[in-house]
């Protein structure tokens, strides 16, 4: 998906629960770059934080593992 046609807000980028799964630097620059606010947190609290979001009603996106 190309997130610049998405509408989104927020994109969280978790890290897996040992951290052991890193997010590039050049993927958060590119998503900053598209106006599009990035958060990178470890699984458990990117989940948390994605549904506090969508409750507020923000257009927010997640890539999460389903291994983590």
């Amino acid at each position: 998906v190309d997130v610049r046609y998405t509408g989104l807000l927020g994109v969280l980028l978790p890290t897996s629960q040992g951290l052991e799964l890193e997010v590039p630097p050049s993927t958060v620059e590119y998503l900053q770059k598209q106006g599009i606010d990035v958060r990178v947190l470890q699984t458990e609290q990117a989940v948390k934080e994605y549904n506090a979001l969508v409750a507020q009603g923000v257009r927010v996106g997640g890539v999460f593992h389903s291994t983590c």
